[in-house]
């Protein structure tokens, strides 16, 4: 949205979804994009502020700009049942030019005669092994309505995504509960939003695409000579290409993300003075994820790297609590045209974050069940704890004109842990002027 504007921070905007800061970049996730975890045909509209105004709403947070979701809720009349459906294909159409084996044997022949002997008669394309006509489907159900003092709407999303190289996918389950409650006299507003879903991501494998460029077109697939039943080049040269089909068949790499988010904001109208609205907003955001990325000993990468079988494991967690809450005041002055509103309020955010970590290398066996973690020669364990809190203090004045000529005046008062010890307070005030031609 801006630009980088920091060596070491991310470049990533702030992301707020239904009124909750989900934090920047989206928060984390098993590997692939934070934001996979919203259903995106559950949102309602997406709107991006920039500049000041982001700063002075979201303090130092909203450094690069803020992106603001809203999810959909529940519409006045009978009750609706929504059912969607949609089915995909994906297939690579343009490869990289490669030798045939007829071709790749006579350049052996011309650059590397001494290497003829190694040459073998089968004529094998590695990128059709490696890749595949990939399939897709997305599976939407949502039941939504309203009555004379709320509104609802349940959802439930599904998806599953195979990606074009082998072994590779996505798949994702979600749930969201929206629910509006009017009470005493429309008074007090009380709204429930709450998502959840859990996503599983099958990683391309490392080294798959770049071993099917390197490995040679005469050389078989499989060897049933070879521990693993896969054939590879002879003598574990470090510079020799690895079988991808062996690759993509023995080694694992998976990540698994689960996820919550949920909010309960309530706004009461005092009926003493109509213009005046208190609010508050609790929230949360919580995240599990585990990822698995195990090698045996028997693939011709170990053997040549000489590590032995490995075994990495990863379960870190994230739980950011959320508490805001702020007066709201609209009003005409009689000496003064156009109409004021005013907001002033305060908010706390918590971060706690463990990223506990396991390590093995040289593993006393090569398969990886339910039997429990194979023993190793080398076995490393590491924890890392992050706490950080952010309190704020803000205010903000608008002033509309007719609806053509608009002002805002805001500040912020932003104290975080992660200012460093020498000044843990930063203002953020800002100014934005407006005319509708």
């Amino acid at each position: 949205i801006r630009g980088a504007t920091s060596i070491n921070a991310s470049s990533d905007p702030l992301y707020v979804v239904d009124g909750l800061p989900i934090g920047v970049g989206g928060g984390i996730s098993a590997g692939r994009d934070a934001l996979n975890f919203l259903n995106p045909n559950d949102i309602e509209s997406i709107t991006v502020l920039k500049g000041g105004e982001a700063a002075s709403i979201y303090g130092a947070n909203a450094a690069n700009g803020v992106v603001l979701i809203q999810t959909k809720g529940g519409r006045p009349g009978a009750t609706q049942v929504e059912y969607s459906t949609s089915w995909s294909a994906s297939q690579v159409t343009r490869l990289p030019s490669m030798l045939s084996a007829s071709q790749f044997a006579a350049a052996v022949a011309q650059y590397a005669p001494q290497n003829v002997s190694q040459l073998l008669t089968s004529n094998t394309n590695w990128f059709s092994v490696v890749d595949r006509s990939a399939g897709g489907q997305e599976q939407n159900v949502s039941v939504s309505g309203a009555g004379p003092n709320n509104s609802y709407r349940l959802s439930v999303g599904y998806l599953h995504q195979d990606g074009v190289i082998q072994k590779s996918s996505t798949e994702r389950v979600t749930l969201g509960v929206n629910y509006v409650q009017h009470l005493l006299d429309d008074h007090l507003q009380v709204r429930t939003n709450i998502r959840g879903s859990r996503s599983v991501d099958q990683f391309l494998l490392g080294g798959a695409l770049s071993n099917a460029a390197q490995m040679g077109p005469t050389q078989p697939v499989l060897d049933p000579t070879s521990a693993t039943g896969y054939y590879n080049w002879p003598g574990n040269s470090l510079q020799s290409a690895d079988n991808p089909a062996e690759i993509l068949a023995l080694s694992k790499a998976t990540g698994t993300t689960y996820r919550s988010i949920g909010s309960m904001q309530a706004s009461y109208r005092m009926p003493w003075l109509e213009a005046l609205t208190a609010n508050i907003n609790l929230g949360y955001d919580f995240t599990s994820i585990q990822t698995v990325s195990f090698n045996p000993s028997t693939l011709h990468a170990q053997l040549k790297a000489g590590t032995g079988g490995t075994l990495s494991t990863t379960n870190p967690s994230l739980l950011n609590p959320v508490l805001e809450t702020f007066l709201n005041y609209i009003t005409r002055l009689p000496a003064v045209p156009g109409s004021f509103d005013v907001t002033g309020g305060y908010s706390y955010t918590e971060s706690n974050g463990q990223y506990p970590g396991f390590n093995e290398s040289k593993l006393s066996t090569n398969l990886l069940g339910t039997g429990g973690i194979p023993t190793a020669t080398t076995v490393q364990n590491t924890l890392d704890i992050e706490n950080s809190k952010l309190i704020s203090f803000f205010g903000r004045l608008n002033y509309n004109l007719n609806d053509r000529y608009l002002a805002s005046l805001s500040v912020r008062r932003d104290g975080s842990s992660r200012f460093g010890p020498a000044n843990q307070w930063g203002n953020f005030p800002a100014v934005a002027l407006a005319w509708r031609i």
